[in-house]
């Protein structure tokens, strides 16, 4: 048991010491035989909550009515949750025949160190099988979101599904619409930053999963294999597996061209020179909406969609790019290139290009850092100046005649000073 982390087997010790027994349980199991650091660790347990709680001087008891309390032990946190009791006695064997996967039926006995694996969850994850525990269909109408969490295990371990479990996921798979949409949303986001993205996806349309909770992608056919060869265009699932594995990025090019380009060239295109994806940025809206996602999730995502650009960056000069600059959220300058990049490359530009984008991306870095750019706010002077040096009220021509001195400080960011701003109010106003 010396493998385990340390504050695993204090918990486990003291549960132990107690007179229950212990088992390590779920997937950090999986993980570990897997040789991948699990993050969370789960303890199945004789002990009732109320023990537990008893047991432990740190703990967060808000799962005890589904009989699992967080213990904090150390600097770790583990879930500990009483045995199902499905035979009337609570046995660890009992608890394993109710798990989803056999990958994740697997229990290690404290303090002994013996491994239970009564449906050779072990031999399973050899040969990178998922297959569910007994009677597949009997498994996935016990939880109907497990049918989303085998396609969120492929994507994030490259697992084959086994046929006879493949088949009842697809007879189950309306089941998906008696789940919260919380779970849905846990779930797709752990799915679209696994590192077979590609095959996970493939596995959910194939699935029928898709139709369920995603028909806005629905037209959206994909192939892994053939994706991963090359020759995508941008608006392809391809998109997915060039973004780096960040949500936010990820999320964007989930979404990215759900809805049809914007026909109407509008004032923000015409200023900026570059795609605006409005549609897919109001899809990619609506679809966080539905999975409670959080406004400032649902803002950075679509702030992305809107803003990326594609190859006419190639004729940007300084001034396009303050520009660009003036009208995005710095905070959200690094997604906006790392996307604008994947699109670049997903579109199969030569090395040759991808060395330009990355010029690019220096210069824009550069202007930012330099002091050059000038924000709306960081004019020399304000509405206030305004109104005092043309006489004016406020209202709507305050904002106009700002936006006209902002226009000449982009030009030409030595522009940007009191005197100069204000002789041009001067003339202009004249």
């Amino acid at each position: 048991m010396s493998h385990l982390p340390r504050h695993v087997r204090q918990v486990a010790r003291v549960i132990h010491d107690a007179g229950f027994g212990v088992w390590i349980v779920g997937g950090a199991l999986r993980d570990h035989f897997m040789g991948i650091p699990p993050k969370d660790w789960d303890v199945a347990t004789t002990a009732s909550p109320e023990d537990v709680v008893r047991l432990f001087p740190r703990v967060f008891p808000v799962g005890m009515r589904h009989g699992t309390v967080s213990v904090l032990a150390g600097r770790g946190v583990v879930e500990v949750t009483r045995l199902r009791e499905a035979d009337g006695r609570g046995s660890v064997f009992a608890d394993l025949a109710r798990r989803d996967f056999t990958v994740n039926a697997l229990a290690l006995d404290y303090p002994t160190g013996r491994l239970l694996d009564p449906f050779q969850g072990r031999r399973d994850l050899r040969r990178g099988i998922l297959r569910a525990v007994g009677d597949p269909t009997e498994r996935f109408r016990e939880d109907p979101l497990r049918v989303l969490r085998a396609c969120r295990l492929v994507a994030q371990y490259g697992f084959r599904i086994e046929r006879r479990t493949f088949l009842a996921l697809r007879r189950e798979v309306h089941g998906l619409q008696s789940v919260a949409p919380e779970r849905i949303r846990d779930e797709i986001f752990k799915l679209i930053l696994g590192k077979h993205v590609l095959e996970g996806f493939t596995c959910m349309h194939r699935g029928g999963v898709m139709e369920q909770i995603l028909p806005e992608l629905q037209g959206r056919r994909v192939n892994a294999e053939r994706e991963h060869a090359g020759g995508g265009s941008c608006d392809s699932m391809a998109l997915l597996a060039a973004c780096p594995r960040c949500l936010n990025l990820r999320l964007a090019a989930l979404f990215h061209q759900t809805g049809e380009r914007s026909e109407s060239r509008g004032d923000r295109e015409l200023e900026h020179g570059r795609g605006f994806y409005t549609e897919s940025a109001a899809v990619a809206c609506r679809v966080l909406q539905r999975w409670r996602a959080s406004r400032r999730r649902m803002k950075e995502v679509t702030h992305i969609l809107e803003h990326h650009f594609h190859e006419e960056f190639q004729q940007w000069d300084d001034e396009a790019i303050r520009r660009f600059l003036a009208n995005i959220e710095l905070e959200r300058l690094e997604d906006i290139l790392l996307f604008s990049r994947a699109c670049f490359v997903t579109q199969g530009h030569k090395a040759r290009s991808r060395k330009a984008f990355d010029s690019f991306r220096w210069r824009v870095q550069g202007i930012v850092a330099s002091g050059e750019l000038i924000l709306p706010a960081q004019l020399a002077i304000d509405g206030e100046d305004v109104m005092e040096i043309l006489g004016i009220g406020p209202g709507p021509q305050v904002g106009a005649w700002l936006k006209k001195l902002h226009e000449k400080v982009l030009q030409n960011p030595c522009l940007n000073e009191r005197k100069i701003l204000v002789d041009f109010l001067k003339k202009a106003g004249l």
